[in-house]
């Protein structure tokens, strides 16, 4: 038996319970890379209940049952701070939040790698800050900032999307209703997170120097479909592929 399917049984969870895993593209140019099953770039959501230490091992476990690498992908201590600032939470309490939360994703996904063997050579965990000084991070970016100020589709997409998630945050929290001025304000500040995130769903081979790349996650992230639909100024390269996961379990 395998050590991860060790760890899992031990923590209590039965081998038949362990998430087997499938993935679709998004467009023709997706399902074409992704039958290639190169390089997986694992989406990590910090404060989302799904990636569980069990489900993220299973998820890296399955990767490279299947592709020739895999990478994960967490945000910042900064921009994580950003999914909470939806004025429930103090700044003082978002700080540690996030300090806790990123931890135990860290540690997890380490332990992880530490128990992949040869495998863990084809595996690195970053973050969004780690490409900050890149050039090809920089120049992406760039035109992410530029199709911000230009358009207005694409201010609203982001808007959107962004709403979305602080509304869906303050109902969680059973928060009181926040007067349009406020909400807008951590829209605001909620799009940076957006903003840092799209290069990699544009552009990932070009950053981190793989031939071509999938970007996997649970859900279709509605900005994304607009992409592939040409409603906003940016171009994703023609060896990038976004991936849907689902799970069987």
């Amino acid at each position: 038996m395998s050590r991860t399917a060790t760890s899992l049984i031990d923590s209590g969870l039965r081998k038949s319970q362990v998430p087997s895993f499938e993935i679709q593209g998004y467009s023709e140019q997706c399902k074409s890379i992704l039958n290639l099953r190169d390089h997986l770039l694992i989406g990590i959501s910090p404060f989302n209940s799904r990636f569980s230490p069990t489900y993220v091992e299973s998820l890296i476990n399955w990767g490279h049952s299947e592709f020739k690498s895999v990478d994960i992908l967490l945000p910042d201590e900064d921009h994580s701070g950003l999914l909470l600032n939806d004025g429930v939470h103090t700044p003082e309490k978002i700080a540690r939040k996030v300090r806790k939360e990123l931890r135990r994703h860290r540690r997890t996904i380490s332990e992880v790698i530490n128990s992949l063997g040869q495998r863990a050579q084809h595996t690195r965990l970053m973050e969004f800050s780690d490409f900050f000084e890149l050039q090809e991070y920089k120049v992406l970016r760039a035109e992410v900032d530029d199709a911000y100020v230009k358009s207005e589709p694409f201010r609203t997409a982001c808007a959107a999307m962004s709403q979305q998630a602080i509304l869906g945050r303050q109902s969680g929290c059973n928060a009181t209703a926040k007067p349009p001025s406020e909400v807008a304000k951590h829209i605001a500040f909620a799009t940076r997170y957006i903003l840092a995130e799209l290069p990699f769903y544009l552009d990932t081979p070009k950053m981190m120097g793989t031939s071509t790349s999938v970007f996997a996650y649970h859900r279709i992230w509605p900005i994304g479909e607009s992409l592939w639909a040409k409603k906003f100024p940016l171009n994703v390269g023609k060896s990038q592929a976004h991936g849907i996961l689902s799970t069987g379990a």
